[in-house]
C-alpha cells in the first residue's frame, strides 16, 4: 500500500465526526440529570445537617437556661436586641461571635465589629434559589447577614400577644417534641415591599431574612415564620382571648410554598426550595423534608406545640 494511501485513511470524515459529536451530546444529556440529582442531594444533606445542629443547640440552651431561647430579646444590659439565633451561638461553636455581640457596640449598631453582619454558613441553605445579597444594609447603618431558617413563633415567642420571649420548656410541648416543628427553610430574599431602599430600590425592593434581626423592628425581616398568620379556621378570630391562636379539629395551615419566585414569596410562611419539599427541624432534634402536598390539617397540628390534636401520618 502506498504512503499516499496510508495518509488518506488517517482523518475522520465529516459524517464520522458528526456521529461522534452526536454521541458525546447524548452522553452529556444523560449525565446532566444525574449530576444535578447528586448536587441536589448534597445540598439537601447540608441543609439537613444545618437544621439538625440548630435544633440540637436548643436542647443545650435548654439544659443551661431551663427554657428555649427567645424569638428575640435584649442582648445584655445597656445593649440592644437580637434574634434567638444570637442566643444559640455559644451552643453552635460560635462563642467568639456571641462575645462580640456583648461588647464592641453590640449586634447591629453600625460598628465594624457588628456581630449581626457576619454571614454564617450554618444559617445558609445551599438549596435557596432566591439569590439573596450576602449582607443587607439599612439606612440607619445596621448591617445584617442572611438567614435561610425560620424559628416557629409558637415555640420561641407568644403569638397573639406580640411577645417574643416564651420561656417555654421542652416538657411544656405537650404534643411531643417529635411531633412539633421548631425550624423550617425560608428563602433569603422573600417578597416585595421593603421600604428601606439602602440595599435595593423598587422594583428590587425585596425583603431579606436576617439571622440576628430582632423581629418586631420589621416582622418581614425576622428569622421566623408566623404560626398565627399561617393558620386558618381557628377557635376564633380574637388575639385578646387567644382564640385566634387555638387550633381546633378543622383548622388548617398554609403549607410550604412550592418553589415560589422571590416576588411571590411570603416572608411569614415557609418555602419548599425544590420539588421534594421544605427541610424542617422537629423539636426533638430530628429533621425531615415536608412536601407542599402535606395535608394542611396535619401541618397546622405540627406547628402548634400544645393543641392536643392527633398529628397522624405524614
Amino acid at each position: 500500500m502506498s504512503l499516499r494511501s496510508l495518509r488518506s485513511r488517517r482523518g475522520f470524515t465529516l459524517i464520522e465526526l458528526l456521529v461522534v459529536i452526536a454521541i458525546i451530546a447524548i452522553l452529556i444529556g444523560l449525565l446532566l440529570p444525574a449530576v444535578q440529582k447528586v448536587r441536589s442531594a448534597a445540598a439537601r444533606m447540608q441543609s439537613t445537617n444545618n437544621v439538625k445542629q440548630i435544633a440540637l443547640s436548643v436542647h443545650s440552651y435548654h439544659d443551661a437556661m431551663s427554657s428555649v431561647p427567645p424569638l428575640a430579646d435584649v442582648v445584655a444590659a445597656g445593649k440592644n436586641y437580637a434574634s434567638g439565633y444570637y442566643f444559640l451561638l455559644p451552643y453552635l461553636e460560635q462563642s467568639p461571635l456571641y462575645t462580640m455581640g456583648q461588647t464592641n457596640g453590640g449586634v447591629w449598631e453600625g460598628s465594624p465589629n457588628n456581630a449581626g453582619t457576619v454571614k454564617l454558613k450554618m444559617f445558609i441553605s445551599p438549596r435557596d434559589p432566591s439569590n439573596p445579597i450576602d449582607v443587607w444594609k439599612e439606612s440607619n447603618g445596621g448591617t445584617w447577614g442572611i438567614s435561610n431558617y425560620g424559628m416557629n413563633h409558637a415555640i420561641f415567642g407568644v403569638p397573639c400577644s406580640g411577645n417574643t420571649v416564651s420561656k417555654m420548656t421542652l416538657v411544656g410541648i405537650t404534643d411531643g417534641t417529635s411531633n412539633t416543628v421548631g425550624f423550617a427553610e425560608q428563602y433569603g430574599k422573600c417578597g416585595l415591599g421593603e421600604p428601606d431602599a439602602t440595599s435595593g430600590a423598587s422594583p428590587n425592593n425585596y425583603f431579606h431574612k436576617l439571622w440576628a434581626y430582632r423581629t418586631p423592628w420589621r416582622w418581614e425581616r425576622g428569622p421566623y415564620f408566623d404560626t398565627r398568620l399561617m393558620s386558618s379556621g381557628m377557635q376564633g378570630t380574637s388575639q385578646g382571648d387567644y382564640s385566634a391562636c387555638t387550633p381546633i379539629t378543622t383548622s388548617t395551615a398554609a403549607v410550604p410554598q412550592n418553589v415560589p419566585t422571590p416576588a411571590a414569596c411570603n416572608p411569614y410562611f415557609v418555602q419548599a426550595m425544590d420539588a421534594a419539599g421544605c427541610v424542617v427541624g422537629m423539636m426533638d432534634g430530628s429533621v425531615r423534608t415536608v412536601p407542599s402536598s402535606v395535608s394542611p390539617t396535619t401541618w397546622v397540628r405540627a406547628l402548634w406545640p400544645k393543641d392536643g390534636l392527633v398529628l397522624g401520618d405524614w
